[in-house]
């Protein structure tokens, strides 16, 4: 999930801050989208890069630019972010969510081990004792249809289960890496 999404409840606001001011490449414009001061921005990577011993940007005049401990960071950043966002999806949705029970997925051929070893795990942790079909390939009434080679990342929902609350944590698992 991207930060742009929903607020979550519980956040770090300093990775939020980190993370716009790498996007955005300007203290004064992440100041401006996140409604804080720039000294407020400046506060909370400093905080961050005391705390580790590093800088994350090279500032200029002109620019801030990621260092290399600085992209690592983000990476990072965004993924706790990410989960942040994922927790509170579950957690507002936690009703409706844990009340399915069964789920039809359409699996290609060449996702099928993937679909096994990572999504029905990740489907068992947040739907304890959801049943799962699977049927091969493009079954028509699916709730789901993964495909894709070598990283889960390929799925549509039907047009019933796209309105369903476990559909954006699906869709965001399955999502491109960015």
């Amino acid at each position: 999930m991207s930060i742009d999404s929903a607020e979550s409840m519980f956040e770090d606001f300093r990775l939020k801050v980190f993370t716009e001011l790498a996007a955005q490449g300007s203290f004064t414009a992440t100041a401006r989208k996140l409604g804080i001061s720039q000294p407020a921005v400046s506060q909370n990577i400093a905080e961050i890069e005391n705390n580790y011993g590093i800088r994350l940007f090279d500032r200029s005049r002109k620019s801030v630019e990621l260092t290399r401990e600085g992209k690592v960071f983000l990476s990072y950043a965004k993924n706790i972010l990410d989960r942040y966002a994922e927790l509170d999806t579950i957690f507002r949705n936690f009703d409706k969510i844990s009340k399915v029970q069964n789920i039809r997925i359409s699996v290609s051929s060449d996702a099928m081990a993937e679909v096994s070893a990572i999504l029905l795990p990740y489907l068992n942790a947040i739907c304890p004792g959801i049943c799962v079909h699977i049927v091969a390939d493009s079954a028509a009434d699916a709730d789901l249809v993964v495909s894709g080679r070598g990283r889960l990342r390929q799925a549509s929902a039907s047009e019933a289960f796209a309105a369903h609350p476990l559909w954006p944590l699906l869709r965001d698992f399955l999502r491109p890496e960015d």
